[in-house]
């Protein structure tokens, strides 16, 4: 039985990797759970149970912190929704990693960016898939997965529940 472990993504690679996705079109925004999940035709998505915001020109648009909050609005703000709007359709302009930080900056078509921020000195801050890609970001980086075996008196991995 293998194990996986995260392993550093060269940054070199990650730069190539990003413009992979460059012109996709937004096909859907949406909130599933507690995750966040952005996906772009070609089988890409970034997800996040993290932070975000959705900035123009003018400012902030949204963020997942605006998300049902009453605003003294006759109905409360719903980030989904206005993200979708704003970003429906649009295609991927230019896709960075700010760095020290490793944000993940995705900006639009339409002028809109689209930031998935690192908040957490520990944990997950986005995750970004995508065709023979699944990669990782916490503050110490942007990772990829590997699977290595275990070595001798390593206790077996528990049954995956299906």
């Amino acid at each position: 039985m293998k194990y996986l472990r995260a392993v550093p993504f060269p940054t070199v690679a990650l730069d190539k990797l990003l413009r992979r996705p460059i012109g996709a079109p937004v096909l859907a925004f949406s909130l599933q759970d507690f995750t966040w999940m952005l996906q772009l035709d070609g089988g890409w998505m970034v997800a996040s149970e993290g932070r975000w915001r959705l900035l123009d020109a003018a400012g902030v648009k949204a963020t997942d912190q605006d998300h049902g909050q009453q605003f003294g609005l006759p109905e409360a703000f719903d980030a989904q929704r206005e993200v979708e709007v704003l970003l429906g359709g649009q295609c991927l302009r230019t896709a960075i990693v700010s760095r020290p930080s490793s944000d993940l900056i995705l900006e639009f078509d339409g002028g809109h960016s689209l930031q998935w921020l690192v908040h957490s000195c520990g944990y997950e801050a986005w995750r970004l898939q995508g065709p023979d890609v699944d990669l990782m970001c916490n503050s110490n980086g942007v990772h990829t997965f590997e699977a290595f075996d275990p070595p001798p008196g390593w206790p077996p991995m528990p049954p995956i529940a299906t």
